[in-house]
Formats: structure tokens, C-alpha cells, sequence
């Protein structure tokens, strides 16, 4: 099944030959825009290459973790 039109367009015209579910691929907008859906501007990408990605712009929210105090 299809969840965006990204997928739609990269199967159709970049790589019918990908499985979602055996791939465990992800199909990404290179430059994040959500509507720019052309052929030259999306790819697939793994889940780590997302999170990544996400992290670098800022997508995700803080941790807790990250200002816990561990000096004592």
C-alpha cells in the first residue's frame, strides 16, 4: 500500500523493484519540502539515515537525558 506520493513516484519511475517491508527503506525529500515530489529531489534512505538526518536539522526534541546533571 502506499502512504505518500513520493513512494508512488519512486517506484514508478526510479526503482520498481523495491520492497518497503524486505528493504526496510524510507523515501525521503532531499530537500525537505514535502510537495516537491520530482524524481531529482527524492531518494531512499534506511531508518538510521532519517533519524540522522532529522537530528542535524533539528527535527527532534530534546531529552531529558541530554540535560540531566551527572556530576555528583
Amino acid at each position: 500500500s502506499f502512504r505518500n506520493v513520493r513512494r508512488l513516484v519512486y517506484l514508478t519511475f526510479i526503482d520498481s523493484s523495491l520492497n518497503y517491508s524486505q528493504d526496510k527503506k524510507i523515501i525521503i525529500n532531499k530537500d525537505c519540502d514535502g510537495f516537491n515530489n520530482r524524481i531529482d529531489n527524492i531518494k531512499a534512505v534506511n531508518l538510521s539515515m532519517k533519524s540522522i538526518r532529522a537530528l542535524e536539522r533539528n527535527r527532534v526534541p530534546k531529552s531529558h537525558l541530554s540535560t540531566a546533571d551527572r556530576s555528583s
